[in-house]
C-alpha cells in the first residue's frame, strides 16, 4: 500500500535540499530502465535501478526495431554492436499449410517489407544495454522490487528490502506494472485494452546438420493459428504463433494455471495432420523450452506521472505486439524522459508533462492497427487464407514496379509520425547538473 512505514534500516539519503533532480529510482531493468539510466548518468544524477530478478532477463523473442529507435541507439555508441548480434535474417515469406509460396518480402528499404533492417534477439539488446549504462553513477539493486512508496513535498521514499530516498521515480516494468497499480491506486488491469487474439513464442535448437535459412517463413493453416519461423542468427529457430480465437481457447492458452504441457498438447492437436509442414510445426512445439502465450494487449494510461512518479515504455503505453513497434517506442520514450527531465532539472512536473506532450501524437498512432487486422492479416478461415494470399501476391507484383518505389519514397519524405521530437545528445553534457561544490562556489 501506499504511504507505508518504514522499519528497515538501511536508508540512502538524498541531496533533495538542492531544487536539482540528483537521485533518481527506477523500477525495472529490461530496455527503458537501462537507457535512462545511461543518459541520467551524463547529466550527473545518480540513477538506482531495482530489478525483481537476480540478474538481467535472458527470456524474449527476436524484436523489430525502427528508424527512431535505431537512432537512439546510434546516440549511445551501440551501433556495431547491434550489428554484430543481429539475426541477418533477409526477408519474409508466406507459405499455406503444403509448403507452396505465396509471396516474397525481401529486406527493402522502400516498399512492403516485413522485416526491419534491425532484427534482434531481446536477450542480446537487453545485455548490450545492461553493460553500456554501467557507471559510478549508477547502482542496480537485484532481486528486489518496489513494495512501499511514500511521497513528500520535496521527495520520496521508495523500498522493500532496501529504503531509498529519491527525487523521483521511474516505473519501466512492463505491461503489468504493480508499481503503477499502487501509484495510481487501481486494478492492475484498469489502462489495458484487451483484443481477442493471443501470441505464443518459443525457440528451438536448430538441426546442427541442417543449413539454416535465412529466410523467415509465415505460414497460414485453415483452423489453426498462423505460425510465423524465423533464425535468430545464434543457431536457434524463433517461432511465433498467432491466434484469433476468443473465449475458451485462449483463456486456457493465456492462464497461468494451465501447465505447459497441456498447452503443447492442445497446439499439436492443432497442427497434426494439416499439411506438409505439420510434422515440422508440431516437432518444434515438442522441442520448445521456453513455451509462453499471451493475450495480446494495449496499455492505454489516462496520463504518465502522478507527483514524483513517472510511468515509461510498456507500463505507460505498450502499443502491443500486433504494431512491431514495442522496443523501438521503449527506447525513444526512455531517451526523450530522460532529456526532459535534464531539460527541467528543477522541475519534476514541468519535465514530465513536456515529455508527455511530446510523445502522446506518436504514441497514439502507434496504437492505431491496420485497417482490417486481425482477420484479414492472420485469418484461420479457408476463403480468410485464399484472399489474403492473392493480396499479397498483388502487393508483390506492385512493388516490383519503379513507380511504387519511387511512390514509397515520396511517403517516407513527407510523412511525420505524429510530433515526435528526438533531443539532441548534447543537452545531458550541456545542462549536466551542477555538483553540490559547484552551486556552493557559485
Amino acid at each position: 500500500m501506499l504511504g507505508n512505514s518504514f522499519t528497515e534500516t538501511e536508508t540512502t539519503s538524498s541531496t533533495s535540499s538542492l531544487p536539482h533532480i540528483r537521485n533518481v529510482v527506477i523500477s525495472g531493468a529490461g530496455i527503458c530502465g537501462p537507457v535512462l539510466a545511461f543518459w541520467l548518468a551524463k547529466a550527473g544524477i545518480h540513477v538506482t535501478i531495482v530489478e525483481r530478478s537476480e540478474s538481467i532477463r535472458q527470456g524474449g523473442h527476436t524484436i523489430s526495431l525502427a528508424d527512431p529507435g535505431v537512432e537512439v541507439l546510434e546516440f549511445m555508441g551501440l551501433t556495431e554492436q547491434i550489428q554484430e548480434r543481429m539475426t541477418k535474417q533477409i526477408g519474409l515469406k508466406f507459405r499455406d499449410a503444403n509448403n507452396q509460396l505465396h509471396g516474397t518480402f525481401p529486406l527493402s528499404d522502400h516498399g512492403f517489407s516485413f522485416t526491419s533492417q534491425v532484427e534482434i534477439v531481446r536477450a542480446e539488446l537487453a545485455n548490450l544495454l545492461y553493460q553500456a549504462s554501467l557507471s559510478d553513477q549508477v547502482e542496480y539493486i537485484f532481486g528486489d522490487s518496489i513494495d512501499s512508496i511514500q511521497e513528500t513535498e520535496d521527495s520520496i521514499r521508495v523500498g522493500h528490502i532496501k529504503i531509498i530516498e529519491c527525487d523521483i521515480l521511474i516505473v519501466a516494468e512492463g505491461t503489468y506494472s504493480t508499481t503503477r497499480s499502487k501509484v495510481f491506486k487501481e486494478d492492475i488491469r484498469a489502462p489495458l485494452k484487451y483484443s481477442d487474439q493471443y501470441i505464443g513464442l518459443f525457440s528451438y535448437k536448430a538441426d546442427p546438420d541442417e543449413i539454416i535459412d535465412p529466410w523467415g517463413y509465415w505460414y497460414h493453416i485453415p483452423n489453426c493459428p498462423s505460425v510465423v519461423v524465423r533464425p535468430d542468427g545464434a543457431g536457434n529457430m524463433r517461432v511465433m504463433i498467432l491466434g484469433i480465437r476468443a473465449g475458451k481457447t485462449a483463456e486456457m492458452l493465456t492462464s497461468s494455471q494451465v501447465s505447459e504441457e497441456v498447452k503443447k498438447e492442445y497446439l499439436i492437436g492443432l497442427y497434426q495432420g494439416t499439411g506438409s509442414q505439420s510434422d515440422k510445426i508440431t516437432q518444434a512445439i515438442k522441442q520448445a523450452q521456453d513455451l509462453y502465450i499471451q493475450r495480446i494487449v494495449q496499455a492505454k494510461c489516462p496520463t504518465w506521472s502522478k507527483g514524483r512518479v513517472v510511468l515509461v515504455g510498456d507500463s505507460a503505453y505498450c502499443p502491443s505486439a500486433l504494431t512491431g513497434m514495442g522496443t523501438t517506442v521503449a527506447l525513444v520514450g526512455s531517451y526523450v524522459l530522460a532529456g526532459k527531465i535534464v531539460e527541467h532539472q528543477t522541475d519534476h512536473k514541468a519535465a514530465f508533462a513536456a515529455y508527455e506532450e511530446n510523445l502522446r501524437g506518436p504514441i497514439k498512432t502507434v496504437h492505431t492497427l491496420p485497417l482490417g487486422y486481425p482477420w484479414l492479416d492472420v485469418p484461420e478461415s479457408y476463403i480468410g487464407i485464399f484472399l489474403l494470399h492473392l493480396l499479397l501476391q498483388l502487393a508483390g507484383y506492385i512493388q516490383s514496379g519503379r513507380a511504387f518505389s519511387f511512390a514509397c519514397r515520396l511517403k517516407e519524405k513527407f510523412s511525420t509520425p505524429g510530433t515526435l521530437e528526438i533531443p539532441d545528445a548534447t543537452i545531458f553534457v550541456e545542462k549536466a547538473i551542477p555538483s553540490a561544490d559547484q552551486l556552493d562556489s557559485a
